[in-house]
């Protein structure tokens, strides 16, 4: 039986946001932000869980895109759109970028609760 891993990329994204959350120094609307962000990494693991553990000895690679997660997850809702590994990856950077913004807010070393 193979090891369950996630790839190291999306763990760092779900500590940093949870490590965030916990810090109670968001206002409401970031807290809310980061629970979405949350949930949103949770779908991705469990929609390109495939795609995700092909890169796991890689890097997350760059895109050009910063999606929303309900962009990401269109297909699901209109069968007529493709899965997006690539849209999915962004969405990573998004939620990534936008930790380190409130990171840099309240002057949150990485990780720091």
């Amino acid at each position: 039986m193979s090891e369950t891993q996630l790839h190291p990329g999306l763990l760092e994204v779900s500590r940093r946001l949870c490590n965030l959350l916990l810090s109670k120094r968001l206002t409401e609307t970031e807290a809310l932000h980061m629970s979405s962000g949350i949930k949103g990494l949770s779908d991705v693991w469990l929609v390109f869980w495939d795609d995700l553990n092909a890169l796991a000895s890689q890097d997350l690679p760059e895109t050009d895109c910063r999606p929303a997660g309900t962009e990401v997850f269109t297909f699901l809702s209109d069968r007529s759109m493709p899965r997006n590994f690539n849209l999915a990856l962004g969405y990573l950077h998004r939620l990534w970028e936008y930790a380190e913004r409130l990171e840099a807010k309240y002057r949150l070393c990485e990780g720091a609760a």
